[in-house]
């Protein structure tokens, strides 16, 4: 967890210790293969340790381990480490080599330890395994909270005094609302009625402040006016820097100050460049959002500036997306892989707010305009979402409401079936698996892989470009299945075998099918594969399926 409030009795650590080319301290012995299970490399016996810096105290005394580790969970316990505090508890990890002399690779953290707030409120915070976003109130237990919604259009909300509650009746559980582009840009009177009456809702708030995030005087207005809200989710600061070329300094700038403020809630930011100075913008944020728009606009050749575009030169609307692409929605996870490459090349430093980075989608969700000359259709919209999905993204937020009748219609479905309460009640609800365990990539039996692909290995798309993917969640004895077929055309048989089974593990059936129509999916018991005939182009399947 980003962390922990006193009172709270254990917490854990996420470690890794492996060979890397990019990362760390020379390592000296063999190193022909990179493969942890290459004998050379595995044979050294090492002992880990985990302790507070200053004091010397072990969290994780001495523990022999042998071999490597790739995010492994280690927990501790949090009573007397410290009285809670705002500031940050340095914290050491150390691995110590024994066959050698006792080499020792060290790495250092933070670790956050506050105190409860003294007024009712909620709090929320990321768990940085699965990426999940998780609240509570006063004396609640935690929760997480998948993200479904909208960017929204304040004009919109105040042009009749019941359309929050019909936004909400749609499904939606978060309200983020566009400001004006004049100072703060809303009226904060009605912005308290707003969220007023969004709490009896059960909305949660996403702040925005795009327009004044670089101004302290008036994040200091906004921030301490609303912090304490006990629907109060995350803060938004900057939209699309990138693209508006804000000082790169910017985010990072205001993240602290937010911080010092309000260390309770979460910050966010929407990035609209795959890679223009990503490293100091995303700085800035807990949570990057990627509004990647590939839909009606041709990304060689601008329909608003009449020029070329490339990776150097003009604006099609759709940043780096691939004109040579199987078909364009594939630049959704191209973009998210990308960023998640990325950050494995960043430096782990808590100072700069690397390396924990949660990623949130921005689906297209918009009639024609400037760039686009077509809205999404429905299929599009809800294969886009799920596409990112399977590639990381923890909530999603499309742009923008009012959107089409079609796009309304295709996600209030969406949010009753797949996330919202009714979901929830029915199968645990998307977030239930996807936030709260590992996902593997699945692919059709048929697809050939490389030989040496891990297992729920998921190569960049510009590799990979089947246009058939999935990806399942194993929680207990059920695991839910994404299938998308991002392409053009329909596809015959499909058939999907869950290569990280434990040895024995058996699919035995499928339990439900939450999103998806007509035929339904088998299970063929004999070659423990998820079968069915065929999928249209652009359909998507979610589903729940019992394994033993």
């Amino acid at each position: 967890m980003t962390f922990y409030l006193h009172g709270e009795t254990s917490g854990s650590f996420i470690i890794s210790a492996f060979l890397s080319d990019i990362h760390g301290e020379p390592w000296d012995l063999d190193t022909s293969s990179h493969n942890p299970s290459n004998e050379t490399v595995k044979s050294g016996e090492f002992l880990l340790r985990v302790f507070l810096t200053d004091s010397g105290i072990d969290l994780i005394p001495s523990t022999p381990i042998l071999g490597f580790l790739y995010d492994e969970d280690y927990p501790f316990a949090l009573e007397g480490i410290s009285e809670p505090a705002l500031a940050p508890i340095s914290v050491t990890v150390e691995l110590r080599r024994l066959s050698d002399g006792n080499k020792i690779y060290k790495a250092n953290t933070e670790l956050y330890h506050l105190p409860v707030p003294e007024r009712p409120q909620s709090i929320a915070r990321l768990d940085t395994r699965y990426g999940g976003l998780h609240v509570k109130r006063d004396e609640s237990e935690w929760e997480a909270v998948f993200p479904y919604s909208f960017y929204l259009d304040g004009a919109w909300l105040a042009s009749n005094p019941d359309h929050l509650r019909q936004f909400s009746d749609l499904g939606y559980n978060i309200l983020h609302i566009v400001p004006g582009g004049q100072g703060i840009g809303y009226d904060l009177h009605q912005l308290d009625l707003w969220f007023d009456e969004a709490e009896k809702l059960g909305l949660w708030i996403m702040f925005d402040m795009r327009w004044t995030y670089q101004d302290n005087d008036y994040v200091r207005i906004q921030v301490e006016r609303y912090r304490r809200r006990t629907n109060m989710l995350l803060w938004y600061t900057a939209d699309e820097p990138d693209g508006h070329e804000n000082p790169p300094s910017a985010p990072l700038k205001a993240y602290a100050f937010i911080k010092s403020l309000d260390p309770y809630h979460p910050i966010s930011l929407c990035l609209n460049c795959e890679n223009y100075y990503f490293e100091s913008y995303s700085s800035g944020a807990d949570i990057v959002l990627a509004d990647v728009y590939p839909v009606g606009t041709n990304v060689a050749y601008s329909n608003k500036y009449h020029t070329p575009c490339n990776e150097t030169y003009g604006d099609c609307g759709c940043d780096n997306c691939r004109p040579n692409i199987n078909n364009p929605l594939l630049n959704i996870p191209a973009r998210l892989d990308a960023w998640s490459y990325f950050l494995t090349l960043l430096p782990p430093s808590p100072r700069t707010n690397e390396a924990y980075k949660t990623f949130w989608a921005v689906p297209q969700a918009f009639p024609a305009q400037d760039f686009w000359l077509r809205a999404p259709t429905a299929d599009e919209v809800i294969a886009m979402t799920l596409l990112a999905i399977n590639h990381g993204a923890r909530g999603i937020v499309g742009w923008q409401f009012p959107t089409t009748p079609e796009i309304q219609a295709v996600t209030t479905l969406f949010a009753h079936k797949v996330t919202g309460t009714g979901a929830v009640k029915r199968f645990g609800g998307l977030g239930k698996f996807v936030l709260g365990a590992k996902g593997f990539s699945v692919f059709p039996a048929d697809v050939k892989l490389p030989a040496d692909a891990p297992v729920g290995w998921h190569p960049h798309p510009g590799i990979y470009q089947d246009p058939v993917e999935g990806k399942a969640w194993p929680v207990g004895s059920e695991l839910l299945l994404i299938v998308v077929n991002s392409g053009d055309t329909d596809v015959g048989r499909v058939n999907f075998r869950p290569e990280f089974f434990e040895a024995g593990e058996k699919l035995t059936r499928v339990k439900d099918m939450p999103w998806g129509d007509g035929e339904p999916w088998v299970v063929d018991s004999k070659a423990n594969e998820l079968v069915r005939s065929g999928m249209k182009a652009k359909e998507s399947f979610v589903l729940v399926v019992e394994f033993s």
